[in-house]
């Protein structure tokens, strides 16, 4: 409920303005609090200090590393009817652990809750609308929408900021790419951002 800086942040709300919720299912933000004001992609927004807003890249690269958008929602969503209505299609297999906390309008209209899980991304598309994510109950995929009105009140995924000292202060635009994946014969990293790195890739066996 509020900025890092200790301000308090607008147009934070628990779906149905139900404060309990809020300690399941955290707060619901419309764009602008969400981006703290700001239209500039990765920003830090409401995340806490080495950490920022995921832009829509960032959301892919997530979404193919899990076999792409028509897989990786059975994979993103927590499994089991707690927090999604029946019939819910998800195993949890990334730890992502996504609930269904619904979505809300100007903190006054509220819909969702039990079927979807809507999540801002940082990717403005102009004035009013900017780029977001979602998952359903009954449904693998993870959806994207091009042009969600910015006063609607969606989740915020933290995503941690890549730094060049342990103090987060100092950081750096990295954009790594891995193909193909899965991987058989050849593995072709590509990368920018990551002068005087080491990077080591581990499978899942440990190797």
């Amino acid at each position: 409920i509020h900025y890092s800086n200790g301000v308090p942040i607008p147009n934070a709300c628990p779906y149905s303005n139900n404060d309990s919720l809020a300690n399941i299912y955290g707060r619901l933000y419309n764009w602008e609090a969400a981006m703290n004001g700001s239209n500039i992609e990765k920003s830090q927004g409401v995340c806490p200090s080495g950490w920022h807003i995921p832009n829509d890249n960032e959301w892919q690269t997530l979404i193919d590393y899990l076999g792409g958008e028509n897989i990786a929602g059975y994979k993103l969503k927590e499994s089991g009817t707690t927090h999604w209505a029946n019939p819910n299609t998800g195993e949890n297999l990334s730890g992502f652990s996504a609930l269904a906390a619904g979505s809300g309008y100007n903190c006054s209209w509220f819909d969702l809750a039990g079927t979807h899980a809507e999540f801002w991304t940082s990717t403005e598309i102009d004035n009013y609308s900017a780029k977001n994510r979602s998952l359903a109950n009954q449904e693998n995929a993870v959806f994207r929408h091009y042009n969600q009105d910015k006063p609607k009140n969606f989740s915020v995924r933290c995503l941690r900021t890549i730094s060049t000292d342990a103090t987060g202060i100092n950081t750096v635009d990295v954009n790594l790419n891995i193909s193909p994946n899965p991987v058989k014969d050849m593995l072709v990293v590509t990368s920018s951002g990551l002068n005087n790195y080491v990077l080591e890739i581990i499978d899942l066996t440990g190797k």
